[in-house]
């Protein structure tokens, strides 16, 4: 990718007003998309909610502009959790460090986790997508 994952964060961020994260309840939006062969990322599904469709769509405008590396595959299947919060009256999205594949034949691309994300954000992160064994 040609952004760093903090940039990112932060247009995803914008997307959203502070009475739509909290609508949200603490639950990541999953971006559904693929990756076709000149690295050009494609939204795969819509919102899950109809309330949540401005909120993706403008989601999957960010995604849109990033690009991915090319490839001679097909278009991949991949998935990407967007966590919003409110913090401090702003609101403010926690990257998480990977793009996940749907194809266990794909090799998914990485993406670095910024310098300046907080232990609590880590944890964070954690807390809310690393499934739990219960």
């Amino acid at each position: 990718m040609a952004e760093p994952l903090g940039v990112v964060a932060r247009q995803f961020a914008a997307c959203a007003s502070i009475e739509g994260v909290h609508a949200l309840g603490g639950e990541p939006l999953w971006l559904e998309f693929g990756i076709d062969p000149k690295g050009r990322a494609q939204s795969t599904t819509g919102p899950d909610r109809p309330s949540e469709a401005v909120l993706t769509d403008c989601l999957y405008e960010v995604l849109g502009s990033l690009e991915f590396p090319e490839h001679d595959g097909v278009l991949g299947s991949y998935s990407y959790p967007v966590l919003l919060l409110v913090e401090d009256g702003e609101v403010r999205n926690i990257p998480y460090p990977v793009v996940l594949s749907n194809e266990p034949a794909l090799i998914a691309p990485l993406l670095t986790v910024p310098p300046d994300l907080s232990a609590d954000d880590l944890q964070a992160i954690a807390a809310e997508l690393v499934p739990r064994s219960d």
